[in-house]
């Protein structure tokens, strides 16, 4: 059995003897091996005796994995907004049966038979209700993106959510409509995270309404750090419509995303990729 005392003393008188003939070569002549950054076991630009004797202290180790660690400390970051515009959607099926998703806009319709007449891919989303002087709900859905990352990003800077709706009313009245929106992220269990509450807007009405449409532009800023969204989660959004008479009682329909004028329906999502 070769005893590892004896090949570092080799190992020394050689590198010693290889030194001082390196000193006494011109380095202009031939003979001295191309540089390999593997070699170089301590990373100093130069392969000497201080690289070869931890190999000569490791000698006869043996192992299974033969992996060497690299560890990189440059990894690029990409800013763009979130690929493909996600498009806010209430499709109608059949009777009263609607399918509320998030998408992109390269998803299919659910149903070919409504896609025609709105002009787009848009579909719409219907609510009736009768207002009172008591704050209610009109309109309360949460679209979820059925696409899970392939890593974690970040959001950061201005998200908006940009919404066109319709109402018909009756008898004639005096009413308000409020209006926000909140991006979130939804769990594999289903649990709600905010990210930001986009801004609530308020309209208000008074007498006897036909299909009057009003687009709005919901947004807020997301500062530093940001807010990382992780494999496990889809990005989501909660779009919200309450509203009050203020004397007496109101019928209304509210439409959202109802015809060719109103295909702006979409969430814009600011976010910086993480590695």
């Amino acid at each position: 059995m070769i005893r590892k005392d004896v090949v570092i003393a080799v190992l020394a008188t050689f590198c010693l003897t290889s030194t001082l003939f390196m000193i006494t070569t011109s380095k202009s002549q031939s003979g001295v091996g191309e540089y390999n950054p593997w070699a170089d076991y301590n990373g100093d630009g130069t392969i000497d005796i201080f690289d070869i004797v931890p190999g000569a202290v490791s000698f006869g180790a043996t192992s299974t994995d033969t992996t060497k660690n690299v560890t990189v400390t440059n990894w690029p970051t990409q800013q763009k907004t979130f690929p493909e515009n996600l498009l806010l959607r209430g499709t109608y099926h059949n009777g009263y049966e609607y399918t509320h998703n998030l998408i992109d806009n390269t998803t299919p319709y659910a149903n070919q038979n409504f896609k025609y007449g709105y002009g787009s891919r848009y579909d719409y989303d219907i609510s009736s209700v009768t207002l009172t002087t008591t704050h209610s709900y009109i309109y309360n859905q949460t679209f979820v993106y059925d696409k899970f990352p392939l890593r974690s990003y970040k959001i950061l800077g201005r998200p908006a959510v940009s919404i066109t709706y319709n109402i018909t009313n009756s008898p004639a009245a005096s009413f308000n409509i409020h209006l926000y929106a909140e991006l979130g992220v939804v769990s594999t269990t289903n649990d709600w995270t905010t990210i930001a509450v986009l801004s609530e807007l308020v309209n208000g009405f008074s007498g006897v309404f036909t299909d009057y449409q009003i687009p709005k532009y919901l947004t807020n800023h997301i500062g530093s750090p940001g807010f990382t969204v992780y494999p496990n989660e889809r990005i989501a959004v909660r779009v919200i419509f309450y509203g009050y008479t203020n004397s007496g009682t109101a019928n209304l329909t509210l439409e959202v995303c109802f015809n060719m004028n109103s295909d702006e329906f979409l969430v814009d999502i600011p976010i910086v990729e993480s590695p």
